[in-house]
C-alpha cells in the first residue's frame, strides 16, 4: 500500500508540474483548450511496535505511527492518545508544514499490565485530526490495529480428574484433562496436544473444544491395567495459538477391592438368652469410615429395634436391644453401608452365626459372688453384681452390710461404709425374674485413710553443690492429706537458694563465695494439720570448671541443631572452647561456632556451640571431643555422641555420581586410545627400521606409556638390518599394542588413577587396496577421588574391521566392537559392583598425499559413537544395609576432522630434518563436552650416523574449558 501511495504522489506532483511548464511554454486559448489534472491523494497513518512481543508484566512496547500527507501539506497534528490503551502519543513539530516525500513519525509508550498478561496479548490503535492545505482544511485519520503477543504465550489452566474414584482393580478409568484459556487464543479453547499421565502409563492426545462455543479444550485417557495402589495423575500440554506450555496434577487415583465384612455373635453371648442387649462382633477386612447404627440391618421375630456400635478401624462390637418378644435376632450389614477412607462401598456381609435366640422369661438368673475395694469415708459406691443367665427383674439384700449401708435403686446397687471405718465388710443379695432367682455374697474390703507423712530423703546430707551455678534437688512427701505446704523450719540456705512451698524442691542458681557446710531444716503439713520435719545437710563447694557428656539422636538425612558446649556446664563463663577429636573421622565434620545469635564484639558475646554436619553415608555413633576454657583453666574432657543414620537419596545420589564420572572417563581413555591399523599403517609398517615402537608422554592430567608391534613391522625391520631396501607387504598380520596412562581429574583431588589397554588383532590384505581384520581389546582402570572412595574395572572390546583405498591415496577405515566390563565400588562404608555393555564404532577417511617429493599431507575425518549401558546395581554397608540404584546408559558421538603436513629438509652433513604441523577440530555429542580440538607440532632427525630424533608437542582443547598439554622426546640409534 505504502508504495502505491507513493506512486501517486509522484504522479500526481508530475502532472502538476507539467502542467506549469505547459502555461509557460505554450501560447493556447484557455477559452478553446481545457486541461483539468485530478491526481491528489489523501493522508494516511501506519503503526507498528517495538519490541514486538512482551515477556512479564511492566515491560514498555513504543508505538511508532507514521505519518503520510499524501498530496496534502498538513500544517498542524492535535494532541491524542490510542484508542485502546490510551497511551499519550508525542509527535514532532512539523515546522512549515509535512507535504511530500516527507513522513513524520509520532511515538507512544505502554506499559504491560497484569490483563495483558492474562490474555496473552494485547492490540492498539490511534486516530489523529488535524490541520492541512487544500480540501476542507481539516483532516482526520486512523491507523491500522497493531497486535503484541507474550512471547511464551498466554497462561492456561490445566485440570486433571479421574472416574471412578476410587476404582476397582481391572475397571476402566477415564482420565480426563481440560487446559481452559485465560485469554490466549483470542479467549477460544486452546488448540494443540495434550500428554495425561497416571502412574507409569502416559499418552498424548489431540485437544477438543468442549462445546461449540468454548474457552477450553479436553482430552481423555482410558485404561483398565490398574492394580490396587495409589497412583498420581497429571497433564502437560504442549501450547499453541499464542498459548503457552503447561502443566497441571489432579487428585491422586486409589485403586482398591471392595471391603468384606463379618458379622458373628460375640464370642461371650450367651445363646439362648434373656438379657438385652445382644452382643454381635463385625470384622471389616480394611479400615472403613462412615459406620452407624443405621448402617446394621436388623431382622428375626423377636422384634429388635436398637443398635448401639462401639469400635474403631476395622473392628466394631454391635449391641441389639428392643426386643418386644421371645424369637430370633439376626443382624447384617447390606452391600454399599460404609466406604473405604478412598470412597469404595463394602461388600454384603457374610457370617457363620448371626442369629441368636432371645426368651426373656424362661431362664432363670445366675447370680455369682464377687469383691470390690472401697475408700474410708467414701459414699454412694457402685457395687458390680455378677449376673448372667435370664434378665434379673429385682434385687433384693438379704443380710445387709455390718459396717455401712447399702442401697438398692432398680436392678442396682451402691455402698456407703461408716464414717472413720476400714476394714472387712459384706453384703447379701438375691436376683429373681419370673423363671426363678439366685442368691451371692459380694465382699468388700474399705481401705484405711492415708498413712502418717513421710518425707524423701528422710534427712541427712544432700548432693553438692558448686558456687555460683544452677542447683536442683526434691525433697517430697507422701501421705497425709493434701494439699501438703513445705516450709524452712530452721538453719539457712545459702544465699540463692529457694525452697518450693508447693513441691518442696530446692533450686539455685546459688551467689558466688557461698562455699562452706550448711545445715537446715525442712517442715512438710498436710490440711488435716499434721506435720513432719526433717534435719539436712548441705556442702557448697567452691568454683571449678566441668562439662557434661550428651547424647543426640538425628533423624537420617538430618543436620542436628548446634550443641550449647556450656549447657549443664560449671566454672563459666567461659572465654574458648576446642575440639579434642571426632571418632570415626570421616563420620562428619565438627566445628566450634558462637552460636546463632553471636555478636560481633569480644569472645564473650555468646557461648559456644558444637556445629557438627554428619556424613550422609554413614550410620552408627559419631564422638566429639570437646573442651572449655575460662579463667578459672581448662575443663575435663566432655564427649558429644551423635546417633546418625544414613541418608538413602544422598547416598544413592553420591555413588551415581562416582559411577557415572568413572564411566565418561573412561569412555573418553578408550576412544581416544582405540587404534587398529588400516591399510596405510600396513604400508608404514613395511618401510619401519624398528622391530618395536614406544613412547611416553606427558599431559596436562597425567602420563601416557604406549608400545605397538606387528609381524610386519618385524619382518621390515629385520629386512632393513639386513640391507633390504623395500620390502613387500605380507598377505597376513598379527599386531599388538599396549597403552598405560596415569591420569588425575578434578574428582580426583591429589589422587593419580591408572588406565590400561592391550590390543592385539590380525588382518589379512584381499587385495593391495582391501583389508580385513578381528580385533580384541582388553582394559582395566583404577579411578580414586576424594574422601577416600575408589572404581575399579575390567572391560573388554572384540568385533571386526576393514580398510578400503577408496581413491588413490585415500583411505576408509571402520570397525565394530561389542563387549562388556566388570567393576567394582569401594568406598569408606558403602561397597558394590556394576555391569556394563558396550558398542564401540569407528569409521573415518584418511589419506597420505605427496605434495611434491620432499612434503606429505595427511587429513584425517573420524567419527567414533561409544555407548555404554550400566545395568542395574546395588551397594551395601557394614550393617548390611542394601540401595538399589537404577542402571543408564553413557553415549559419546564424536565427529573430527584433522590433518598433518611433513617436510623433508635434507641438511649438508647428510642427515634429514622432518618438521611437521597437525590440528584436529571436532564436535563431541550426546553425554560428550562439546566442541574439542588440538594442535600438534613436532620434527624429526635422521643422521648418518644412523641416529633419530623424535620430538613433538601436544595442546588438547575442550568444549567444557579443559585445556591440557603433552610433550614427546625419542632418541634411538641403528647398531
Amino acid at each position: 500500500m505504502g508504495s502505491g501511495r507513493s506512486w501517486w504522489n509522484d504522479v500526481a506532483h508530475g502532472a502538476a508540474s507539467s502542467f506549469h511548464a505547459i502555461l509557460k511554454t505554450a501560447s493556447l486559448s484557455l477559452a478553446l483548450v481545457t486541461l483539468s489534472v485530478t491526481a491528489s491523494l489523501a493522508q494516511s497513518v501506519s503503526v507498528s511496535a517495538s519490541p514486538a512481543t512482551f515477556n512479564a508484566e511492566g515491560d514498555v512496547i513504543r508505538f511508532d505511527y507514521v505519518i503520510d500527507p499524501g498530496s496534502y501539506t498538513i500544517t498542524g497534528i492535535n494532541p491524542t492518545s490510542t484508542s485502546i490503551k490510551g497511551a499519550s502519543v508525542s509527535c514532532p513539530s512539523l515546522g512549515g508544514g509535512l507535504e511530500y516525500p516527507n513522513k513524520l513519525t509520532c511515538t507512544a509508550t505502554y506499559s504491560v499490565d497484569s490483563l495483558d498478561v492474562m490474555s496473552g496479548q494485547f492490540s492498539d490503535f490511534a486516530t489523529f485530526t488535524g490541520t492541512r492545505i487544500g480540501g476542507n482544511g481539516s483532516v482526520t485519520m486512523t491507523s491500522n490495529t497493531v497486535v503484541v503477543r507474550a512471547a511464551a504465550g498466554g497462561p492456561v489452566i490445566i485440570s486433571v480428574t479421574s472416574s471412578p474414584n476410587p476404582s476397582q482393580p481391572g475397571e476402566e478409568v477415564a482420565v480426563t484433562a481440560t487446559v481452559s484459556s485465560m485469554g490466549c487464543n483470542a479467549g477460544q479453547s486452546p488448540p494443540g496436544s495434550v500428554t495425561i499421565s497416571i502412574g507409569s502409563q502416559s499418552e498424548s492426545f489431540g485437544l477438543l473444544p468442549t462445546a461449540p462455543v468454548s474457552a477450553a479444550s479436553s482430552a481423555t485417557f482410558r485404561t483398565s491395567s490398574l492394580a490396587s495402589g495409589t497412583y498420581p495423575i497429571s497433564a502437560s500440554y504442549s501450547g499453541g495459538s499464542g498459548c503457552s506450555t503447561g502443566t497441571g496434577s489432579g487428585s491422586n487415583h486409589t485403586v482398591e477391592t471392595k471391603p468384606t465384612v463379618t458379622i458373628n455373635q460375640a464370642a461371650s453371648q450367651a445363646d439362648p438368652t434373656s438379657r438385652s442387649p445382644i452382643m454381635f462382633d463385625v470384622i471389616f477386612d480394611k479400615p472403613i469410615v462412615g459406620f452407624s447404627s443405621a448402617d446394621v440391618q436388623l431382622s428375626g421375630t423377636a422384634g429388635a429395634t436398637s443398635v448401639a456400635i462401639t469400635g474403631s478401624g476395622p473392628s466394631y462390637s454391635i449391641a441389639v436391644s428392643g426386643m418386644s418378644g421371645a424369637g430370633t435376632v439376626t443382624a447384617t450389614i447390606p452391600a454399599g453401608s460404609v466406604t473405604t477412607p478412598a470412597g469404595l462401598g463394602n461388600e454384603a456381609s457374610t457370617s457363620s452365626d448371626n442369629s441368636v435366640t432371645y426368651d426373656p422369661i424362661n431362664i432363670t438368673p445366675i447370680a455369682t459372688d464377687g469383691a470390690v475395694t472401697v475408700a474410708a469415708d467414701s459414699s454412694g459406691n457402685p457395687v458390680p453384681l455378677n449376673l448372667s443367665g435370664g434378665q434379673a427383674d429385682t434385687i433384693i439384700v438379704v443380710a445387709g452390710p455390718s459396717h455401712g449401708t447399702a442401697t438398692v435403686t432398680g436392678v442396682a446397687l451402691t455402698y456407703s461404709p461408716a464414717g472413720g471405718y476400714s476394714g472387712p465388710d459384706s453384703i447379701t443379695y438375691t436376683a429373681s425374674n419370673s423363671a426363678g432367682s439366685s442368691t451371692a455374697t459380694i465382699t468388700i474390703t474399705v481401705t484405711p485413710p492415708p498413712g502418717a507423712l513421710s518425707l524423701s530423703p528422710a534427712g541427712g546430707a544432700l548432693k553438692d553443690v558448686m558456687a555460683g551455678e544452677a542447683y536442683s534437688q526434691a525433697i517430697t512427701a507422701s501421705g497425709g492429706t493434701a494439699p501438703l505446704i513445705y516450709s524452712l523450719a530452721g538453719g539457712t540456705l545459702p544465699r540463692g537458694m529457694v525452697l518450693n512451698l508447693s513441691t518442696g524442691e530446692l533450686t539455685g542458681p546459688l551467689e558466688t563465695e557461698t562455699e562452706g557446710d550448711y545445715s537446715f531444716t525442712v517442715q512438710v503439713r498436710d490440711a488435716r494439720g499434721d506435720a513432719l520435719s526433717a534435719a539436712y545437710t548441705l556442702k557448697v563447694t567452691p568454683r571449678e570448671v566441668n562439662v557434661t557428656d550428651r547424647e543426640i539422636s538425628v533423624a537420617p538425612g538430618a543436620a542436628p541443631p548446634n550443641v550449647n558446649l556450656a549447657a549443664g556446664a560449671t566454672g563459666g563463663p567461659f572465654t574458648a572452647a576446642d575440639l579434642t577429636f571426632v571418632s570415626p573421622p570421616n563420620a562428619g565434620r565438627a566445628s566450634i561456632v558462637n552460636g546463632e545469635f553471636a555478636q560481633a564484639h569480644g569472645p564473650q558475646a555468646t557461648g559456644f556451640y558444637l556445629k557438627f554436619i554428619p556424613n550422609p553415608a554413614f550410620s552408627g555413633q559419631a564422638r566429639v571431643g570437646f573442651r572449655l576454657t575460662s579463667a578459672l583453666g581448662s575443663s575435663n574432657q566432655g564427649t558429644i555422641t551423635y546417633k546418625l543414620g544414613y541418608d538413602a537419596a544422598q547416598v544413592a545420589n553420591e555413588i551415581n555420581d562416582l559411577v557415572h564420572g568413572f564411566v565418561s572417563t573412561r569412555q573418553n581413555l578408550i576412544a581416544s586410545t582405540v587404534k587398529i591399523p588400516g591399510l596405510l599403517e600396513r604400508r608404514q609398517m613395511a618401510n619401519a627400521t624398528e622391530a618395536v615402537t614406544s613412547s611416553a608422554a606427558p599431559s596436562g592430567d597425567g602420563m601416557v606409556f604406549g608400545f605397538s608391534t606387528s609381524l610386519a613391522q618385524i619382518e621390515a625391520a629385520r629386512n632393513k638390518a639386513d640391507g633390504v631396501t623395500k620390502s613387500e607387504l605380507p598377505e597376513f598380520n598379527i599386531w599388538l599394542d599396549g597403552t598405560f596412562l596415569v591420569h588425575n581429574r578434578e574428582e580426583s583431588g591429589s589422587k593419580w588413577g591408572s588406565f590400561a589397554k592391550i590390543s592385539a588383532g590380525a588382518d589379512y590384505l584381499i587385495s593391495d587396496k582391501a583389508l580385513l581384520g578381528f580385533s580384541f581389546h582388553f582394559d582395566r582402570m583404577t579411578d580414586p577421588t576424594d574422601g577416600d572412595n575408589e572404581l575399579t574395572g575390567n572391560g573388554w572390546l572384540v568385533g571386526p574391521n576393514a580398510s578400503l583405498e577408496i581413491a588413490k591415496g585415500i583411505f576408509w577405515n571402520s570397525s565394530l566392537l561389542y563387549g562388556g566390563s566388570a567393576n567394582d565400588i569401594d568406598t569408606p562404608f558403602w561397597d558394590g559392583s556394576f555391569d556394563t555393555t558396550r558398542w564401540l564404532f569407528d569409521t573415518s577417511i584418511s589419506g597420505r598425499w605427496d605434495i611434491d617429493d620432499v612434503t606429505t599431507f595427511t587429513p584425517k575425518l573420524r567419527g567414533v559413537y561409544f555407548s555404554e549401558t550400566v545395568d542395574d546395581y546395588a551397594v551395601t554397608n557394614g550393617a548390611g544395609d542394601r540401595i538399589d540404584l537404577e542402571g543408564f546408559r553413557e553415549e559419546q558421538l564424536r565427529v573430527s576432522l584433522g590433518a598433518e603436513v611433513a617436510r623433508q629438509v635434507a641438511l649438508e652433513n647428510g642427515s634429514i630434518v622432518t618438521p611437521k604441523f597437525g590440528g584436529t577440530v571436532g564436535v563431541s555429542g550426546l553425554d560428550g563436552t562439546g566442541a574439542f580440538g588440538s594442535i600438534t607440532t613436532g620434527v624429526s632427525m635422521e643422521t648418518v650416523e644412523n641416529w633419530s630424533v623424535d620430538a613433538a608437542l601436544l595442546l588438547n582443547f575442550e568444549g567444557d574449558g579443559e585445556t591440557s598439554a603433552g610433550a614427546k622426546l625419542g632418541v634411538s640409534k641403528k647398531f
